[in-house]
């Protein structure tokens, strides 16, 4: 792997490794990696310990929710809850929230490796609350499975049964409601599905990823009460998706940046919040730059995205700086950046390669610039 400058203007990008952590989170890793840890071991008794209990501790205090089990990502989070409380029997899910969870691995999919049936029920473009309560009498399911359609958003004249509702028909009829939220917030200044929110609401537990909207590494957290989280730690899957002790490490450092009520608590924060003149100021520098070393460049107003199935439809307000290299097909010049070292990706719109700085982080101007050179230069000797 090589470090590369996210110039795409999406925030949490996927193929770029999601949340970036930053220097104080990356500092104390290195302190602390470095040596032993007493991973699963308790000082005080001497014995062998729980490597998740002090996670667990920090969960708890910031979600409201009784325990917390933590997996190495939300897919093997839900896998292993569903394993543990329907395999072997039905699950109820709306047909529009049987969401991709990365590339073709869907919804379905985990529901049938956790050797659970799944039952859909209703159409993509809605499901009446009638609806929804016959399929339940007929199918008698033992969950019901809501999923936060995190990644995209289904415009309709029809409805679909809130979340509320569906708690109260499983409530009714003593079926357990579990909710996938994805993406994972816990500070509810986002406008996303806030995980405090679904504390004390009659769900039997929520999923969700420590990247993306926490900020932290890639991991899956459950959270629920504490005879869920114990029957669900006794799987065996539980043992195959834990999480190392890296990952336990940097989502340690990342709640407790939370739990100290930092302005940011993440360098994701940092990004999602700068203000628009300062990422105006940034890209006027890069476009100067650019211009001085003999490129066509353009300041233009942009759009960024959140990103990593984050808010799809929210526009995150931005700048770019756009080359018009008409001498030059754009693949080559995207393909340039790139390869050049620092790698810069770049994003391409209008025919026109552009260097959104929605992404940059402090101190990658500079970097940027001196890929530029290097990529102009290898232009010009090709001539």
């Amino acid at each position: 792997m090589r470090k590369v400058i996210n110039a795409t203007g999406v925030i949490l990008h996927t193929g770029l490794g999601r949340a970036p952590l930053g220097k104080d989170i990356i500092e104390k890793l290195s302190d602390m990696a470095s040596g032993y840890l007493d991973l699963e071991f308790n000082l005080d008794t001497g014995e062998r310990g729980e490597r998740q209990e002090e996670l667990e501790n920090r969960i708890t205090r910031l979600t409201g929710f009784e325990s917390a089990a933590i997996f190495n990502n939300n897919a093997g989070a839900l896998l292993a809850l569903i394993s543990t409380l329907a395999r072997g029997k039905k699950v109820l899910a709306l047909r529009s929230e049987l969401v991709a969870i990365g590339g073709s691995f869907r919804v379905p999919e985990v529901v049938e490796m956790s050797q659970a049936s799944l039952f859909p029920v209703g159409a993509m473009d809605g499901c009446s609350l009638d609806e929804l309560r016959k399929a339940v009498d007929e199918i008698k399911p033992e969950l019901i499975l809501k999923t936060h359609t995190s990644n995209y958003r289904i415009e309709t004249m029809s409805s679909f049964p809130l979340l509320k509702e569906s708690i109260e028909i499983g409530r009714e009829r003593n079926i357990q409601v579990i909710y996938d939220i994805g993406s994972g917030q816990i500070t509810g200044d986002i406008p996303e599905e806030c995980i405090k929110n679904l504390s004390g609401i009659g769900l039997s537990a929520v999923c969700f990823s420590g990247d993306k909207l926490l900020g932290g590494p890639q991991c899956g957290i459950i959270v629920a009460d504490k005879y869920i989280i114990s029957r669900v730690r006794k799987n065996p899957i539980a043992r195959a998706v834990r999480i190392d002790k890296i990952t336990a490490l940097l989502l340690g450092f990342t709640l407790d940046n939370y739990l100290s009520f930092k302005k940011y608590p993440t360098l994701s924060h940092e990004l999602i919040y700068r203000n628009i003149n300062d990422r105006k100021k940034i890209a006027e520098k890069i476009a100067v730059s650019f211009q001085e070393i003999g490129f066509k460049a353009t300041l233009v107003e942009s759009i960024g995205r959140l990103g990593s199935g984050a808010l799809p439809m929210h526009d995150l307000p931005s700048f770019a700086v756009a080359l018009d290299e008409k001498d030059y097909p754009i693949e080559k010049v995207a393909r340039l950046f790139r390869l050049s070292d620092p790698s810069v990706i770049g994003r391409k719109s209008k025919g026109l390669f552009e260097i959104d700085v929605a992404a940059i982080i402090d101190g990658e101007v500079e970097s940027i610039i001196s890929s530029a050179i290097k990529v102009k230069r290898i232009l010009e000797e090709k001539e």
